[in-house]
């Protein structure tokens, strides 16, 4: 798995439009899983009321928008908003290519191969899981620009 992720916002009650308002975010925690060690954390169920400060929505939409540069064999990178002097670059070919590099001083400080088919079948899981969370809680946050592009992104990685 590519990225695990866990909503802590209600999204049972957050209006649409509210949820417009604030920029389409919904917040929790997110887990590059990618990596050796990985980077960020998912508590335990222990700790349930636990407020997480990703934005959940924006990492599923990154994933969707890789997921698509990799369909098109297009290298991309990705700056972590969580960690400033970090990113992740994606390059493509049968196997794709992840690596965590420094931003300051340009040194890759991890990487991982894994086979194409393998990163989109994840990636596809993945945003399906997400989507399938939103319609189970909230339905009628699917109806926002960011959950609509996100959606649209998966119909074309399933095809």
């Amino acid at each position: 798995m590519l990225i695990e992720w866990l909503i802590t916002d209600s999204v049972a009650d957050i209006n649409l439009n509210d949820f417009v308002a604030d920029d389409e975010s919904l917040y929790g925690f997110v887990r590059l899983s990618i990596f050796t060690p990985p980077l960020g954390f998912i508590p335990d169920n222990s700790k349930k009321d636990v407020e997480g400060n990703s934005d959940i929505a924006y990492w599923m939409e990154t994933l969707a928008n890789v997921g698509k540069s990799i369909k098109n064999k297009q290298d991309c990178s990705i700056n972590l908003i969580s960690y400033n002097m970090l990113n992740i670059c994606v390059k493509c070919t049968n196997i794709v290519e992840f690596s965590l590099n420094s931003i300051s001083d340009h040194k890759t400080i991890s990487v991982s191969k894994i086979a194409y088919g393998d990163v989109i079948q994840d990636i596809v899981k993945t945003v399906s899981e997400f989507i399938s969370y939103i319609k189970k809680e909230n339905p009628s946050l699917l109806k926002s620009n960011r959950l609509k592009n996100i959606q649209n992104v998966l119909i074309e990685l399933k095809h």
